[in-house]
């Protein structure tokens, strides 16, 4: 596989809130509500819990596009298991932290509707997908899905959406992950920001917390690195324990980490906290990158 760098940028997007320890009654209630989701929602379509489980002002970036409200999910699922009557939702890994959930889970179902506009092929699929949630008390309030549908278009034997050439997706391994996240941390430290975009496809879409929608295309988050860069006087990012790497078509890299920034003219801040991005990738490019991150200020030494 090609050399992949995958920039993180953290300072952008850092919300400095306190990170929650594991028994947390907070955390645990988000996760209880994520799960509840997979399994009776969209597993058996029991819709009757959205108006408790979501927000009014939800909002969902799905693949097909972003919905808006209770009533976007409910018209989601109800579509959704109209094509797959038998769809089911196996989570398989769940990391949390304040208001954020992560989830790895296996999706599985028999093509029986039309779907993507495409007629019903009866064919059986199993994918692998990843969702980060946002919850504010006890209910979803924003949600990015990587489901990985060339797997699901191969399963079902339809044929790729595409534009100029063949996108060919390629799976990197865990150790190509670390290594990867390694050298964004690097770029990142040191300012130099031209391997991640020459490891950037030209059509990815870069979901951010701080944003209600995704940048999409390699010129708009450039862009977002320029103005970001004129802004930062110094900044310094590390990880401080071993990080926990998913791998597939759709992987997820865990990491603690500490981290200094300075803007220009302001003073120095610190913090420390868990970054989870999830990713996919295409062409030996980064195709889709989402990111949450949980930071706790850290006092000077005087206790400001």
């Amino acid at each position: 596989m090609s050399r992949i760098v995958l920039l993180v940028p953290a300072a952008v997007t850092m919300i400095l809130i306190g990170c929650a320890a594991s028994d947390d009654p907070v955390k645990v209630r988000n996760i209880e509500v994520v799960h509840v989701v997979h399994s009776e929602i969209w597993s058996k379509g029991n819709v009757d819990l959205i108006d408790n489980l979501f927000a009014e002002n939800f909002v969902g970036h799905f693949p097909a596009g972003t919905v808006h409200g209770r009533e976007g999910v409910l018209a989601r699922v109800i579509a959704h298991r109209t094509a797959f009557p038998d769809w089911t939702e196996e989570v398989e890994d769940t990391i949390a932290d304040r208001d954020r959930v992560v989830v790895r889970f296996t999706s599985r179902g028999t093509n029986l509707g039309a779907f993507l506009g495409n007629p019903p092929t009866r064919n059986r699929v199993e994918i692998s997908e990843v969702s980060i949630f946002k919850l504010s008390d006890g209910k979803i309030v924003e949600q990015w899905v990587f489901p990985d549908m060339r797997s699901m278009q191969q399963q079902l034997g339809q044929k790729e959406q595409q534009t100029g050439r063949r996108t060919k997706v390629i799976a990197p391994t865990r150790e190509e992950l670390r290594v990867a996240y390694d050298e964004t941390i690097r770029s990142y430290n040191g300012g130099d920001f031209d391997d991640y975009f020459t490891a950037m496809h030209d059509n990815v879409t870069y979901y951010l917390p701080s944003y209600s929608e995704p940048l999409v295309g390699k010129s708009a988050v450039r862009d977002m690195y320029s103005s970001f860069l004129s802004q930062v006087e110094s900044a310094h990012w590390e990880s401080t324990a071993p990080k926990f790497v998913v791998a597939g078509p759709v992987g997820m890299v865990f990491s603690p980490y500490r981290h200094t920034f300075k803007s220009k003219g302001e003073p120095q801040v610190a913090s420390e906290g868990r970054h989870t991005v999830v990713f996919a990738a295409a062409d030996g490019m980064w195709i889709k990158v989402g990111e949450s991150l949980c930071a706790t200020p850290l006092l000077d030494r005087e206790g400001k």
